[in-house]
């Protein structure tokens, strides 16, 4: 259980990793089960990390440049990313 508390977003081949490391021999299942157990889910989390400054006035700029485009030139740049 501290493993677990110690890092939450650990994944789940770390956790077992860590488990099998402190002389615990469980197979993985077993640490999923007791993952689920203690309460915790394997999530993604929901926070991503922050733009920084110089992000944020490239975007803007990025967005202003765009801003006028007509249907069909936004429907070029789309096919072009995807």
């Amino acid at each position: 259980m501290r493993i677990v508390k110690q890092n939450r977003f650990k994944n789940l081949s770390e956790l077992h990793k860590e488990w099998t490391e402190a002389g615990v021999k469980v197979s993985r299942a077993t640490t999923h089960r007791r993952v689920k157990e203690f309460g915790y889910n394997c999530r993604i989390p929901l926070v991503k990390p922050l733009m920084n400054h110089r992000q944020r006035q490239r975007r803007l700029t990025w967005a202003k440049e765009k801003k006028n485009w007509t249907v069909a030139q936004a429907e070029k740049l789309i096919a072009q990313v995807a």
